[in-house]
C-alpha cells in the first residue's frame, strides 16, 4: 500500500528552468564581457557550472547560497577572460531579483497537491537549505500541502546518497515499499530512489535519452493521473487534457 509520496522541488514541483532562463537572459544582454559567446552556449555554461558549484560547495556546507552566487559568476566572468569581483556581486544581485521575480509552478502541481492532500503523505526531498526551499514553496502557495520536509542543508549531504532517503523514509514513518519518489534528475531522483528500495518515476519534461530502459517515465505531472498505482488515489480526479 502507498503511504508516502515523495516530491524533487526545483524542475518538479517549481519550473526552476523558466526562472533559471529568464534570469540569465537579462544579464546576458547587459553584459558585454558574456555576449562574446552566443546566448544559447552560455546558457549552458551558466546551467553547468550553477550544478557543479551547488554540489561542490553549498551541499557539503562548504558556502552559504549567497557566496556561491558569487563564485558562480566570477567563474562565468573567468570563463569569458574577465576577473571582476565587482561585477560578479552586481550580477549575482540582478540575475537573483529577476529569477525571483519569474518563479511559477510547473502547470498541474497545486491542482496534483490538492488531489493528493489526505490520501498519502506527501514529501519534498530536496539538495537545498530549508530556508531557501520553505520561503519558495511558501509564496508560491503550496507549503502547507508538504508533511515531510528533508533538505540537505540539515545534513551536509544530499542526493543521491543513500543516506537521504533512509531519513526520508524515517521521518514519513514507511517502508520503502510504501513509498514513492518523483523527480526530474535521473541519477539523484531515480536510481537513487531505486537503490534504496523505492519505486521512483522520472519526470523528463525535455524528452532527455533515458539511460536505463525499465524506468517509467513521465513528461507532465498530468501524467501521473494514468499511472496504475496512483489510480486508486487520482483517478476520480483525472485533469482534462
Amino acid at each position: 500500500m502507498l503511504k508516502t509520496l515523495f516530491f524533487d522541488i526545483d524542475d518538479t514541483l517549481f519550473d526552476h528552468y523558466n526562472s533559471m532562463q529568464a534570469a540569465f537572459e537579462r544579464i546576458y544582454h547587459q553584459t558585454p564581457e558574456f555576449q562574446t559567446r552566443p546566448l544559447p552556449e552560455m546558457h549552458a555554461l551558466h546551467k553547468k557550472v550553477l550544478e557543479e558549484v551547488h554540489d561542490l560547495y553549498v551541499i557539503p556546507r562548504l558556502m552559504t547560497l549567497h557566496e556561491a552566487r558569487k563564485k558562480r559568476f566570477e567563474i562565468l566572468l573567468e570563463q569569458c577572460g574577465t576577473t571582476n569581483g565587482t561585477l560578479a556581486e552586481r550580477l549575482k544581485d540582478d540575475y537573483r531579483t529577476t529569477f525571483l521575480e519569474s518563479r511559477i509552478l510547473l502547470e498541474g502541481t497545486e491542482k496534483l497537491l490538492a488531489d493528493l492532500k489526505g490520501k498519502v503523505k506527501i514529501g519534498v526531498i530536496s539538495n537545498n537549505s530549508i530556508e531557501e526551499q520553505t520561503e519558495k514553496l511558501q509564496t508560491l502557495g503550496i507549503y502547507d500541502f508538504i508533511d515531510v520536509w528533508v533538505m540537505s542543508g540539515e545534513f551536509g549531504f544530499g542526493k543521491p546518497d543513500p543516506r537521504i532517503y533512509q531519513i526520508a523514509l524515517e521521518r514519513a514513518g514507511c517502508a520503502a515499499h510504501e513509498a514513492m519518489m518523483i523527480g526530474d534528475d535521473h541519477a539523484k531522483d531515480v536510481e537513487a530512489a531505486q537503490k534504496a528500495g523505492i519505486r521512483a518515476i522520472w519526470l523528463n519534461r525535455f524528452g532527455h535519452p533515458a539511460p536505463s530502459p525499465d524506468v517509467t517515465q513521465i513528461t507532465s505531472l498530468a501524467d501521473l493521473y494514468a499511472l496504475e498505482e496512483l489510480q486508486g488515489l487520482l483517478s476520480a480526479t483525472e485533469p482534462k487534457r
